[in-house]
């Protein structure tokens, strides 16, 4: 079992002197989700990043940010990028044109704009580039995937302890249910008996009639089905974790189906122990489904 939080940093190095350095950090989501920081012009390098996510995470939001470090400096230590300075000049002459607006660009406002004017060498290739962050993001998933499964464990334990807390409310229900149903159905033949003295003469009682009628009554109030489903279902919970990896969709479905059970128990009960052990066995439930958020 895992978590879906983390957080991981990798380096890849070029023999040029630069490097690529990547942060991966993944928090809660309840499918998988990809959000990508790269320098403008590695923009198509992010579908491969979040290829090389998708991997090793399966449910979590993945969240990477890709820097270049060390760029050499070339020999004038200046770079300029006309064709983005290009871009900008139209823009700005076509809202003006639209606007009736003068448009009093000039070259010291187009170098201040973001990425018009650079200091050091060129960026590295989108292809050199990918390589390298390829490998950084590699490494800074080992580190990822290691923090999720500690974690992991340590939810896993947690959930197990809840688990084993679920089991022994529903053994001490399904102990008391039956001396309930006896006590109950009991009481109530007594209460027909005593309307039945009320009438006085002229009104018989039909002991097969009242043996059916109670039966019919306790049925109602049994609650070992509702025992035998809870069972069942923590024991489908044991074997999901059991499975490791992406578990928490699947686990909390059958917390729902847990609570569903457990509610029916304690509106059918009508016995005060068996009503606060349901009560108690919710708010277990719940611990467990805020648990599960964080599971993969």
């Amino acid at each position: 079992m895992r978590s879906m939080t983390g957080f991981g940093r990798g380096t890849a190095h070029h023999d040029a002197g630069w490097s690529v350095v990547v942060q991966l950090r993944t928090v809660n989501n309840r499918f998988f989700e990809f959000a990508c920081q790269l320098p403008r012009e590695w923009d198509g390098v992010g579908e491969s990043l979040r290829r090389v996510c998708r991997e090793e995470i399966e449910r979590g939001r993945c969240e990477v940010a890709v820097a270049v470090e060390n760029r050499q400096v070339d020999g004038h230590g200046l770079h300029v990028d006309m064709a983005l300075a290009d871009q900008y000049h139209q823009a700005l002459k076509e809202m003006a044109d639209r606007f009736a607006l003068p448009c009093a660009c000039d070259a010291t406002a187009l170098a201040a704009l973001p990425g018009v004017m650079t200091l050091g060498a060129l960026l590295p290739s989108a292809e050199q580039g990918a390589s390298l962050a390829d490998a950084a993001l590699r490494q800074a998933l080992q580190t990822v995937v290691a923090a999720r499964e500690t974690e992991g464990r340590a939810l896993a334990a947690d959930l197990a302890r809840r688990i084993d807390q679920l089991e022994r409310r529903a053994a001490r229900v399904g102990e008391r249910i039956p001396a309930v149903v006896r006590r109950l159905a009991e009481a109530w033949r007594q209460r027909v008996e005593a309307l039945v003295a009320e009438l006085g003469t002229g009104v018989t009682l039909s002991e097969e009639r009242l043996l059916l009628e109670a039966g019919v009554w306790a049925e109602r109030i049994d609650v070992a089905e509702e025992i035998v489903r809870v069972q069942s279902h923590l024991s489908q919970f044991r074997a999901i974790m059991d499975e490791g990896r992406t578990v928490g969709r699947r686990c909390d479905f059958l917390a729902q189906e847990l609570y569903r059970e457990w509610n029916t128990i304690g509106s059918k009960a009508m016995d005060a122990e068996v009503t606060g052990l349901a009560v108690e066995a919710k708010t277990l439930v719940e611990q467990i489904r805020e648990q599960l958020q964080n599971v993969e």
